[in-house]
């Protein structure tokens, strides 16, 4: 079905003569329908648009016409208006927030800029929102990380691995730089589990180790000592 040809199209400024704020939109009808809807609530566009208008009163609403058009569909009719509202977005009392029209093409990297520039306007409401989700869903994730690390072992595994390959200079500086400025805590959290796993600690150190170099029986305890007898050192310049 091809789409409608409507013999008019206007791109619209909406303002008042109250304030220097403004919108900028789109008609196939005729700017007096069209400014008699936005003084409607039920035909208003947005929250930020409406609270202004309430503010500055339905009736100070004024409306001028920028260009117009003929024979366009509304396909056609939104692109024109979407490259006007591109030349007012950035300024500062344009009440457009939004882009109008986004080829199907480019929407994926329209969104992601877009998400990306809400995050960053948006901060410290979404960590707050995110903390309180954990807080209030704590056991059900606990569960949820517990079975997808289960399920998917191996590739997390080796996901990590190919991380820290591609950046070992840099994991290798900022756990220089957090154990520098962690010294005392790192210290005291240390001591801590020693104490609390006295016994599991000396079990693993009493533990046989092979040394594949030299062929002699070892543990876990004493390996520093033997990597530094005469039989390893001589058999390891051989091997």
């Amino acid at each position: 079905m091809e789409d409608k040809i409507y013999k008019t199209g206007r791109i619209y400024k909406l303002y008042s003569q109250i304030n220097e704020y403004y919108y900028i939109g789109s008609t196939h009808n005729t700017l007096r329908h069209r400014l008699y809807g936005h003084k409607g609530v039920s035909s208003r566009v947005g929250k930020k648009v409406s609270d202004w208008i309430d503010d500055i009163g339905a009736d100070n609403l004024m409306i001028t016409e920028i260009v117009a058009f003929t024979n366009l569909t509304k396909k056609q009719l939104l692109i024109h208006e979407d490259e006007e509202v591109k030349k007012h977005l950035k300024l500062e009392f344009c009440m457009n927030t939004n882009r109008v029209y986004i080829a199907p093409e480019d929407r994926s990297e329209y969104r992601a800029g877009y998400l990306k520039q809400w995050m960053g306007n948006n901060k410290d409401h979404k960590q707050d929102q995110d903390k309180r989700y954990r807080e209030s869903h704590k056991e059900e994730l606990k569960e949820y990380f517990k079975l997808r690390y289960e399920n998917n072992k191996e590739a997390i595994a080796e996901a990590g691995k190919q991380r820290y390959e591609a950046n070992k200079e840099a994991f290798a500086v900022r756990s220089k730089i957090y154990r520098d400025a962690n010294k005392e805590a790192l210290s005291k959290q240390s001591k801590i589990y020693r104490d609390a796993n006295k016994e599991a600690i000396a079990e693993k150190r009493k533990q046989p180790i092979y040394c594949q170099c030299c062929g002699t029986s070892t543990t876990i305890l004493h390996y520093l000592r033997h990597i530094k007898t005469m039989k390893h050192i001589t058999n390891f310049i051989q091997y």
